[in-house]
């Protein structure tokens, strides 16, 4: 059991912050050259000036005093950035700043040991990977407030420029540059070697044959610096529509590896020709952006940022031919690899005694043509349109050359930040397990690749939360009922359920600061013996989440009470819930559970299969007739399979009936539903054809070869169609990649049909038991989960689609395109009244009697379809009557 308030909360964000930035170090996103050691250097001026909470509009001549500062970088990054603080001082002389710069890694960990301290500087250098986190743990504020106040003017900075470091609306991080990945060329090398300069659409195929015939032609290494950096396996999949992570973070952002296989196969066989550093000599001699072979003239190419390409141009000589090139695509790929990310940001602490005077500076920083001029753009082109326009004449040609480059290469939307776990996964697995072994001939790629998938999806599964659990808002809903005292609750979930119902938890709490909450969570199967425990010793929690199929048996028993006087007495709210929603938590006309989201099934289309079929897209009445003939056009047409998945799920044998007015069983349970077996008998002959045609996947196939939601031949742009519950629909469609063109259909009904095949299906509820100390405050935070805009917005419908259409409508605009879409769908299909819950018998049934007696003696030819539904309806009623 766990106990939360908002204090034990601060003490949890705190620790995962410092879990995060002192244990995990990620290679950067910019440069790692360390300093020699951290510099501190405090400037006289002026005594510092009180704080303001609130800033108001106000000259920057008003504000002076002392403030702190801190950054990472190179040592050129470091002068520059000095020689700009003394810019500053010179025309602020009411100003005193004490500023610290350290290497990369170091960096984090002095982050972190402030932050425990509660004494972070006043202006920090931010990364994109990391700031969201620190808005979360509440270690940096809005910037917003300064802006306003006239202490920064972003006048002359484009919106897409400010995106990057905007959180719910409110800008916390103001970037410091715009960058994106290349790699360098060298451009003296590639004529010595009689090489082209590659396109900036080439692949890696074309990548490999550069770097081995830099290297046969002279004897240099045809590329140093970086391919064993993941950000590369991130930009190879994001050329493939997706990318390293999911966008949620809670996953790997790919199912096929076969690009990883030949990306890592490609590294041994550069290595083994000689044509890049083997791995043995790049760990026992490490390199860096000023001290590496291309640097020295020794290679053709080097992976750098466009931020870094000064530094590193700088290093190597301006006297040096080079130039800068996107990185790589897949073969095969469908958009850029490249994408435009803010270099790093400056961001205001939530410790510093004077942010006023750090706004100041940040806002210098931004728009002083001469801080700019002394900068170079070594953190990346400059955000004010003005000060870009006015330095960029100026510049050193490698500077200008990354303004030029920045402006003519091709990019793709900008990816959600890592996840938490990237810092774990390049640490303590990309590197050390994967890498290293790969190139050290002790995995080969296929197996470097599964590892490093079954891997890091376990710790991305098994990640600390990346949702901020502080209070968002006060709620913007309709008023609410408050609640006081402790009630208890508990649930079944994923860790993204965990990490979403703790933060609305803890949102609820903000706004009832009178009530506490005892919770616990657990797995599926874990939470059902931990309820039948709790029954038996007469203590259930307040609050329970169920299951439909369950909860008939629960009341049952007594231990659920009915909703309907919490709804009489103003605590609960269902005036914005249709009656086909409530339906499913209906026992003889008392409200027993209140559905949490709802969900259906349907048949998810590939559009674009079914226009290379040359096919239109059934109507949503459409009849299995008219599913069976689609299924056959697409594969005669495309070669591909028609459908995969789920026509062996004895659901849909329910939606048949379903659609004809009863359903798989009769209403008590205690038979089958239906008397007429003509229609299975059709079925079943159906599926026989389709598999005889090739328009399905195979029987045997199947079962040799198992696929799920992730890996199967639609996901894989091989079928047409694929039978997937509507909250399945957001893994699916992020499965088969964001770019693909999908929408779903209901599901087909029974020739001569009298109603949808269809229903509204209660994803889960919320239930007050009757063991319960407080069901008062139970019964408002059950309302809270279901009227709650704010609430909702932090669900992000995860349990299913909102039953309040209000709230529904509220958050749909914030979702993602293909959770929007499962709101249209169920908003617009007709719909049947729901069915009883299954029979205790039905997972008998399932298990030991449809598939292995039934679906496989029919599908490897063995019985008949007529016989495989006599033996079906013999053995399914005697089991029912047995139960």
């Amino acid at each position: 059991m766990k106990k939360t308030n908002l204090f034990s909360l601060l003490l949890s964000v705190i620790a995962v912050f410092l879990l995060v930035v002192s244990c995990s170090t990620p290679a950067p996103e910019t440069d790692d050259t360390p300093a020699d050691s951290p510099t501190t250097a405090p400037v006289d001026s002026a005594d510092d000036p009180a704080p303001t909470d609130e800033p108001e509009p106000v000259d920057a001549s008003d504000v002076g005093g002392e403030f702190t500062l801190q950054w990472w970088g190179s040592q050129n990054r470091h002068e520059r950035t000095i020689g700009t603080i003394e810019q500053f001082l010179t025309e602020n002389p009411e100003f005193e700043i004490t500023y610290e710069f350290v290497g990369w890694g170091d960096y984090w960990t002095s982050l972190a040991t402030k932050a425990a301290g509660g004494n972070l500087p006043d202006v920090i250098q931010q990364d994109y990977a990391r700031f969201f986190q620190f808005a979360d743990d509440g270690l940096i504020v809005p910037l917003d407030p300064y802006i306003e106040a006239g202490l920064i003017d972003i006048s002359n900075v484009p919106a897409e420029a400010l995106a990057g470091g905007m959180i719910g609306g409110d800008l916390y991080a103001l970037s410091l540059g715009t960058n994106s990945q290349s790699f360098v060329l060298d451009l003296d090398v590639f004529e010595e070697a009689g090489v082209e300069v590659p396109s900036f659409d080439w692949t890696w195929a074309d990548f490999e044959a550069t770097v081995m015939e830099i290297n046969a032609a002279t004897g240099k290494y045809g590329v140093v610096g970086g391919l064993a950096n993941p950000q590369l396996v991130n930009a190879l999949y994001l050329s493939l529509g997706s990318g390293m992570y999911s966008d949620d973070g809670s996953t790997l952002g790919f199912t096929d590896s076969q690009p990883l296989i030949d990306y890592f196969a490609m590294m041994v066989r550069l290595q083994e020709a000689g044509a890049m550093v083997s791995r043995e000599e790049e760990l026992a001699n490490p390199t860096n952006l000023e001290n590496n072979a291309f640097v020295e003239g020794n290679a053709g190419m080097f992976f750098a940022h466009t931020n870094q390409y000064v530094a590193l141009h700088t290093a190597a000589g301006e006297d040096r031919n080079l130039m800068m090139v996107p990185v790589p695509r897949a073969v095969g790929a469908t958009q850029s690899a490249n994408y435009l990310k803010p270099s790093m940001f400056f961001s205001i602490s939530a410790h510093g005694d004077n942010p006023e005077a750090g706004a100041v500076f940040i806002d210098y920083f931004t728009n002083s043509v001469a801080a700019n001029e002394i900068l170079a753009a070594e953190r990346g082109v400059p955000i004010s349109t003005a000060v870009a326009e006015a330095i960029k004449p100026n510049m050193p040609d490698a500077a200008a050359q990354t303004f030029d480059f920045l402006a003519d290469i091709d990019v793709s939307p900008i990816r959600p930040p890592d996840p938490i776990a990237h810092g774990d996964i390049t640490t303590n697995l990309y590197e050390p397990q994967v890498i290293d072994p790969l190139l050290f001939g002790q995995l080969s790629p296929e197996e470097a690749a599964a590892l490093f998938i079954e891997d890091a999806n376990a710790i991305l599964a098994g990640q600390e939360t990346t949702l901020s659990t502080e209070p968002v808002a006060t709620d913007n809903s309709a008023e609410m009922p408050t609640a006081e005292g402790e009630f208890t609750l508990q649930w079944w979930g994923s860790q993204n359920r965990h990490e979403r119902t703790i933060a609305t938890v803890e949102q609820f709490l903000a706004e009832n600061p009178d009530a506490d909450v005892t919770y616990e969570f657990v797995g599926w199967g874990d939470y059902w013996t931990s309820l039948a425990t709790k029954a038996a010793g007469g203590n259930l929690p307040d609050v329970i989440q169920q299951d439909y199929a369950r909860f008939f048996q629960f009341q049952q028993d007594g231990l659920l009470v009915p909703l309907t006087s919490y709804i009489d007495a103003g605590l609960i709210d269902v005036s914005n819930v249709p009656a086909d929603a409530l339906a499913g938590g209906m026992i003889d006309g008392e409200l027993y559970a209140l559905s949490l989201g709802t969900n259906s099934q349907s048949f998810v289309l590939d559009l674009d299969v079914l226009e290379e079929a040359g096919v239109d897209v059934p109507a949503f009445d459409w009849t299995w007739a008219d599913f069976e003939e689609l299924a056959m056009t697409i594969h005669d047409a495309t070669g591909k399979y028609g459908v995969v998945g789920g026509l062996a799920n004895p659901q849909l044998i329910n939606a048949l009936y379903l659609s004809l007015g009863s359903g798989m069983y009769n209403e008590d349970g205690t038979a089958l539903g239906f008397t007429d077996t003509q229609p299975l008998i059709d079925y079943y002959a159906m599926m026989v054809r389709l598999q005889e045609a090739g328009a399905m996947v195979s029987r045997e196939e199947e079962l040799a070869n198992p696929t799920n939601l992730e890996n199967n031949a639609f996901v894989e742009g091989n079928a047409g169609m694929f039978f997937a519950h509507t909250n399945q629909y957001v893994a699916l469609h992020t499965a088969a990649g964001e770019d693909r063109n999908l929408m779903m259909v209901p599901v087909p009904r029974a020739v001569g049909a009298t109603q949808s095949a269809n229903y509204l299906k209660p994803s889960m509820f919320f239930s007050i038991t009757s063991h319960g100390d407080n069901p008062e405050a139970g019964a408002v935070f059950i309302n809270y989960f279901t009227n709650s805009v704010v609430a909702n917005e932090i669900l992000a419908a995860e349990r299913g689609v909102p039953v309040s259409t209000v709230v529904a409508d509220a958050i749909k605009p914030a979702m993602s395109d293909a959770a929007g879409q499962t709101f249209d769908f169920l908003a617009n299909i007709e719909v049947s009244p729901i069915r009883p819950p299954d029979p205790i018998a039905h997972g008998d049934i399932q298990t030991n009697v449809y598939e292995p007696l039934i679906i496989d003696p029919l599908m490897f030819g063995q019985i008949s379809p007529e016989e495989a539904v006599e033996l079906f309806v013999e053995e399914a009623n005697a089991l029912l009557a047995d139960q």
